[in-house]
Order: structure tokens, then sequence, then C-alpha cells
């Protein structure tokens, strides 16, 4: 990995992880202080006023409950799943393709680095930012909740729920590295990744909305985020992150191996 490649990386990037990373933030303050274990029946009445797809869709139809269970499904059934979404999309066009596109990576590649270490750096740093958005999140939400109430967050299951999150926004990020590698042009990297993950993003929603539709959640990887499973704490969890992992792995190492042949006219 190259270190001042990756700093720069922080530097310009910067604004955008501190941005997203507030967002998530935000919310899981919000959603924290909008809890009280004894109006929850208030809250469920609230929900009713609003159409049933709608609730559904947002992932608020099992919203009650522990403060474990509302906060996952407060947060995890909507939130969580579209801001490192749009974060992905941006991030991953702006490491490789508008380098390219804008003459850095010709600049970088007449250095004394190899092609493999100047785009591993950008996985690196790329998987690692994502790390930071969704994990910064996941500190608040604990210290919040043990500080106003202690012992009642079932802390490894959450976590687990958060791998597994991860592990998923992983995996779509090494799509958009990939597409980030394989077309030189930022614009239409863009356009691909934000196409196919935002295509991800609403088959998901649309597969909450009835059970006619559920058989579309087969067609994403969101649907292995599976709130109420993973927080039984049964292996589920467990073998979807590493599973997701091990994808997510493969499709970075491919979008690896593609650039170091890619033909780059310097």
């Amino acid at each position: 990995m190259i270190k001042s490649l990756f700093l720069f990386n922080l530097r310009e990037n910067k604004i955008l992880i501190i941005a997203f990373s507030l967002i998530g933030t935000l919310y899981a303050t919000v959603s924290i202080g909008m809890y009280d274990p004894s109006s929850a029946e208030a809250l469920e009445a609230m929900l009713e006023l609003l159409p049933e797809a709608m609730i559904r869709m947002m992932g608020f139809d099992q919203i009650g409950g522990d403060i474990t269970h509302y906060v996952s499904n407060y947060l995890y059934g909507f939130i969580m799943l579209l801001f490192p979404v749009i974060f992905s999309i941006m991030m991953g066009t702006k490491l490789v393709s508008k380098y390219v596109d804008q003459g850095s990576m010709t600049y970088l590649l007449t250095m004394p680095y190899t092609r493999k270490k100047i785009v591993i750096t950008q996985a690196v740093f790329f998987a690692l930012s994502l790390f930071v958005v969704i994990f910064f999140n996941v500190l608040v939400i604990i210290v919040m909740a043990e500080s106003m109430f202690p012992n009642d967050l079932q802390i490894w299951n959450f976590v687990m729920l958060n791998l597994v999150t991860y592990a998923v926004h992983l995996t779509l990020a090494g799509l958009t590295f990939l597409f980030s590698v394989l077309f030189s042009d930022a614009s239409k990297s863009l356009g691909l990744s934000g196409g196919f993950l935002i295509a991800f993003f609403i088959i998901n929603m649309l597969s909450s909305i009835s059970d006619k539709t559920e058989f579309l959640k087969y067609l994403t990887p969101f649907t292995l985020i599976d709130i109420e499973y993973i927080l039984e704490g049964g292996s589920h969890g467990v073998l979807s992150f590493i599973v997701l992992i091990l994808t997510a792995i493969a499709v970075f190492v491919l979008s690896i191996e593609i650039f170091h042949k890619k033909s780059i006219i310097i």
C-alpha cells in the first residue's frame, strides 16, 4: 500500500466521509432520543396512521419491542441501507475512473509504484472509509444506549447486525470499484454504479410492500440483512458475514487484476 496516496485520498475525501458519518449519527441520535419503553404502544398507534405499504417499505412494521429491535428496525430497514449506498457510488467513482478521466492516473503511473500497489491502496482506502461511515454510527448508538438505558442493548447481536450490514455494503462497494476500474469515463462509471446499486435498493423496498412482491428480495444482497434472524443470535449472521466478506474480497481482487492488465495510455 502507498502511504502518501492513502493520505492524499483522506485529505481529498474527508468532507465526504465526515458528512456521511454525521448523517448516520443524526439519525442514530434521533432514534435513541425517541425511544421510550413505556410508550411503545403510542408509537405503534402513530405508525398505524401511515399507509401499510409505506410502513413495510421503511422497515417500521416491527419497530416495537426492546431497544435493540427498535433501533435496528428504525435504522437498518431503510436509512442504513440507502446512505451507505450513496456513499459507495460517490466514493467508488472518485478512486479510479475519475483519476483516469482527469489524467491524474497518468501521473501516478509515471512514479515508482506498481499498478497493483496503486489500485490496492485505493481499494483499502475504500473499504476503510466505508467501515468508518458505518461503525462510527454504531459506536454512537452503543454509547448513547448504555448511558440512557444501561444493559438494555444486546450489544453483541447489534454488532453482528452491523457486521453483516457492512459486509453487504462492502460487496456493493466492490461492484462500484469494478465499474470504476472497467471504465475510464467517470460519468459512465458513475451511471452504471448508481444504476445497479439504486436498483438493488429499490427492489429491496418493493419486496417489502406485500406478500406478492416478497420474492423480489432474492434478487438483492440486502436480503441477507435479516434483522430479526440476526438479532436472535443464531449462526445466520456469522454465516452471512463470512459469505459476503469472501464475495467482496473476490470482487475487489478481480478489480485489481483487471486494472493490472488494463491498457492505459500514458
